[in-house]
């Protein structure tokens, strides 16, 4: 069995970044997902070249910092001048163009190629690329990058995970993707408890970070990651890990594992 475990929101701010970096060198963290959109996107660049071996992808934002684009260029997806619009997370479907979407989130992830990174993968922020109408955009940018993809279908139903789930073709991605490590499951007994089957790759979702200022009035998601920076490197959990003779790999990995 192996596990990925990949962290969100590289880049959101300097106590997220040192938070990730230092759950990647002296944790069970593989991989992670960089926003081009935010604050410390330059910072965390930085601290990617210094760890060469930390696997990068792209955590595409429609919602969290500033567009890449200048505004005039992607009206539907702005409230205001370089102002993401915010939406109803619980809807099928953002009411956006998604032709901007596709213009947005490729220049998204260009800015990542010429920072000097090369990513292996993508997801979203929030798991945005799921609402049905943007999914499309999502898997044709993976494709035309050659880029392992999240798939997430909590929300779907079956009918539209079989209308869907076709896209996928030819995009690496785990076997199942585990979304439970959060609030009050931040212990090192999450790891103890899992239950894997053998010959399955699965991804694990975090958000390791140190509380820094930006984190503490701008998320109201933040001591608990604090915790999950405490819990990713502690060493309970690296034994229950290796108790259950659980491999951690990375997305490049999972990309030849799968190609």
């Amino acid at each position: 069995m192996k596990l990925l475990i990949n962290a969100d929101d590289f880049g959101l701010s300097r106590g997220q970044n040192y938070g990730i970096i230092d759950c990647f060198k002296k944790g069970v963290v593989a991989s992670t997902t960089l926003l081009s959109t935010t604050q410390a996107f330059e910072h965390a660049c930085q601290l990617a070249k210094q760890h060469r071996t930390l696997d990068i992808g792209v955590h595409l934002s429609l919602d969290l910092g500033q567009p890449v684009l200048d505004s005039h260029m992607i009206p539907s997806l702005v409230s205001q001048p370089q102002t993401f619009k915010r939406y109803n997370l619980e809807a099928n479907e953002l009411d956006v163009s998604e032709e901007e979407v596709y213009k947005e989130w490729r220049a998204q992830i260009e800015k990542v190629y010429a920072h000097g990174l090369t990513p292996s993968h993508i997801d979203s922020h929030h798991h945005i690329h799921m609402m049905t109408n943007i999914f499309p955009v999502y898997t044709q940018l993976a494709k035309e990058f050659q880029l392992a993809v999240r798939f997430h279908p909590r929300k779907w139903s079956d009918e539209q995970i079989q209308a869907y789930q076709p896209l996928l073709d030819g995009l690496p991605h785990a076997d199942y993707f585990l979304n439970s490590f959060y609030l009050t499951s931040i212990t090192p007994e999450f790891f103890a408890n899992l239950q894997l089957e053998e010959n399955q790759i699965y991804e694990m979702m975090c958000h390791p970070a140190y509380v820094d200022q930006w984190i503490f009035e701008n998320s109201s998601y933040n001591i608990q990651r604090s915790l999950e920076a405490e819990t990713l490197q502690s060493e309970r959990t690296k034994a229950y890990i290796k108790e259950k003779q659980i491999e951690l790999i990375n997305f490049e990995q999972l990309c030849n594992l799968k190609g």
